[in-house]
């Protein structure tokens, strides 16, 4: 029977996890921007953001670039959690840890034509974030301009004490 503050199904929990796989999401996103169905393939975006793991963070990044080019969708969602949640986690680390992985190396190296464009828009678009906001939140992590530049290696405390001083420094 039809309840008529429901619909034909009801709700389920708005905050619980996507049952699909990150597999499954990533196809789904491929069906329903063939077929211009652009609902569809933002639940299953949403979908494959929540379930991106380290060992399918370059699967994540290689198909928006894949999706930029064929149907000029840059999936940003699922960039940006990528990018926030495996690489840019935990400073310097995250980008370290998986690296050290053999299959990120692997991967990165057989799919670099897709992957390395992704990396550096989503690296530009987080930056470009906490530059003109001063920080940037994903769930419940936090970025702030501090921690760009400790992750980058810059504005830290040899910087502060020179311009104190006055003068610049100059490290190559």
């Amino acid at each position: 029977t039809f309840l008529p503050f429901l619909g034909p199904v009801p709700p389920k929990n708005l905050v619980s996890n996507p049952t699909v796989s990150f597999a499954v999401a990533l196809a789904g996103i491929q069906l329903a921007e063939e077929a211009s169905m652009p609902r569809l393939s933002l639940m299953c975006e949403v979908a494959a953001s929540q379930l991106v793991k380290q060992s399918t963070v370059l699967d994540a990044l290689a198909i928006c670039a894949t999706q930029q080019n064929e149907t000029n969708n840059c999936l940003p969602r699922l960039r940006k959690a990528a990018m926030l949640q495996h690489v840019f986690c935990d400073g310097k680390r995250g980008i370290v840890d998986l690296y050290a992985m053999p299959s990120f190396r692997r991967t990165l190296e057989e799919r670099s034509d897709l992957i390395v464009p992704s990396l550096l828009m989503g690296t530009y678009e987080v930056m470009k974030e906490i530059l003109a906001h001063g920080h940037t939140t994903d769930g419940d992590m936090h970025y702030d301009s501090r921690v760009v530049a400790a992750l980058f290696g810059i504005g830290g405390r040899k910087d502060a004490n020179n311009k104190k001083k006055g003068t610049a420094s100059t490290s190559s």
